[in-house]
């Protein structure tokens, strides 16, 4: 379920992805058979296999960036608990995918579109060019986050009982956020070459696949700049998982 009053996801087992949790919290709380895949290091996503939500099944896929902290969650319809096949992609499925999709965050939320709250937004989408249909939550971050934030948020998450019984967190000093900072950018230009030299049909395919995992057009609407960022992100980490970059 959504709590409409503070964003927070809940799903099935009663694990809650939430505003303002990093992703190493994320990473040791989250039962590790749910994730389908990850990053981990390049754009800070992870995708979960479909979750039940009653009767309804979700696709969810989260994003730690920038900052490891949880910017946006993405939603997608799932039949019957199984990733989607383009085998049997149609455009009215699709749509009525993306309509059920929709049907469900009006009986989650209460209400009808616009989904604007104090904590962030919620936008359902199709993206013609990804041939896909979602949701995207995005939560309002702060333009910095100091260390006395993080603190909050370990503090919030001892009250709560957040890693109880987990290893305790070693949370990455200002020299190691440079570095990962200064590797990203080292992985994006060697993604910018690599990307170049491929054949123009094999990069439209990666282009398309990745306005489908990042809800391009969506996400435009907000900030054009951040789309085209986290679509670069996503480019880098596909191909990178691919074995073009490494």
């Amino acid at each position: 379920m959504i709590d409409k009053t503070n964003g927070n996801l809940i799903l099935d087992d009663g694990f809650i992805i939430r505003k303002g949790m990093t992703i190493t919290e994320f990473w040791n709380t989250m039962n590790k058979s749910k994730i389908e895949s990850d990053d981990g290091d390049v754009m800070k996503r992870l995708r979960l296999y479909p979750q039940r939500f009653g009767t309804t099944y979700l696709i969810i896929s989260v994003s730690f960036f920038p900052k490891n902290i949880l910017s946006k969650v993405n939603l997608y319809y799932s039949e019957n608990g199984e990733f989607p096949s383009w085998r049997y992609w149609s455009y009215e499925n699709e749509m009525e995918n993306k309509e059920k999709l929709e049907i469900w965050l009006e009986q989650e939320l209460g209400q009808k579109p616009p989904y604007r709250f104090a904590w962030g937004t919620i936008e359902t989408y199709y993206d013609q060019k990804g041939a896909s249909s979602g949701a995207i939550i995005t939560y309002k971050l702060l333009d910095t986050v100091s260390s006395s934030t993080i603190k909050k948020i370990t503090d919030r998450s001892a009250r709560d009982g957040v890693n109880k019984e987990e290893e305790p967190v070693e949370w990455p000093t200002k020299r190691d956020r440079e570095a990962e900072v200064k590797e990203a950018q080292e992985k994006e230009r060697r993604y910018q070459e690599k990307f170049e030299a491929l054949p123009e049909s094999v990069r439209e395919a990666y282009i398309a696949k990745a306005k489908l995992w990042t809800g391009y057009e969506s996400q435009a609407k907000i900030s054009r700049a951040l789309a085209e960022k986290f679509l670069t992100l996503e480019i880098c980490y596909l191909m990178e998982k691919d074995g073009i970059i490494v």
